[in-house]
């Protein structure tokens, strides 16, 4: 199963288009005073470039922003953290201790945001044997040399590969990584032949959705049982 990247702002919808909401009056924002009524003059909405949420003040997860800055290094005084750009992707063993802390940290997070909880027993399995070249890959994003996301693939030869296991540690969402982890996987993919790539994921995981749409993926009909699954992607890889 998949995907943690970070948070969503999007509705249902993964097709649609995030909209304002209307001020309920007209002009703006009602402001009470002990003597007359004063219109407070209507925001101009703009759309944050980091996850798309659309704003008219303040970015509603800024303090866990800061908080972020704060543990990275960072002033919070507009310096973009935490260090994304030094962050490194590379092919690992699946069965090292950093590997099996992310693989631990995102059975957890997806048995906390599943509506039904999450148990790996009863999912698709991607054990080790099966993300180790060739049969697959394991990759494992670095900050530091800590580990701070993963994201794997299944190869088969029938030139199809699986997505699988990709995650975004909370502290580095929101900066562009889980679209890095992504098109790493896709190009790593490629090196083993792959022409198609596909995955299936859960509606509780929006910002995920809405990462595969914004990346090329079409929602297409079902291809596996996975019982945590409620929405399914393939991608055409072209060189």
């Amino acid at each position: 199963m998949l995907h943690i990247l970070g948070p969503s702002y999007q509705d249902r919808n993964p097709r649609s288009e995030i909209k304002p909401q209307q001020s309920p009056r007209p002009g703006g924002d009602m402001t009470y005073g002990p003597r007359a009524i004063q219109m407070a003059p209507t925001r101009t909405l703009s759309r944050c470039a980091q996850c798309g949420v659309m704003l008219g003040g303040e970015h509603p997860r800024a303090a866990e922003r800061e908080a972020v800055r704060g543990t990275y290094g960072g002033n919070g005084a507009g310096r973009a953290a935490p260090e994304v750009s030094m962050v490194r992707i590379a092919v690992e063993d699946p069965t090292t201790a950093d590997a099996r802390w992310c693989i631990r940290q995102y059975f957890a997070e997806l048995n906390a945001r599943f509506e039904t909880g999450f148990n790996p027993k009863f999912s698709i399995s991607a054990d080790a044997v099966e993300l180790t070249p060739p049969a697959g890959g394991l990759l494992i994003a670095r900050l530091r040399e800590r580990p701070v996301g993963c994201g794997a693939v299944k190869i088969h030869r029938s030139g199809v590969t699986e997505l699988k296991r990709m995650w975004i540690g909370p502290a580095m969402r929101w900066y562009g990584l889980g679209r890095r982890m992504l098109k790493e996987l896709e190009r790593y993919a490629q090196t083993q032949g792959a022409k198609v790539i596909r995955l299936e994921t859960n509606r509780a995981l929006k910002e995920a959705i809405s990462l595969y749409w914004h990346s090329g993926y079409m929602e297409v009909a079902a291809f596996n049982d996975e019982p945590y699954a409620h929405h399914w992607f393939e991608k055409r890889l072209t060189r």
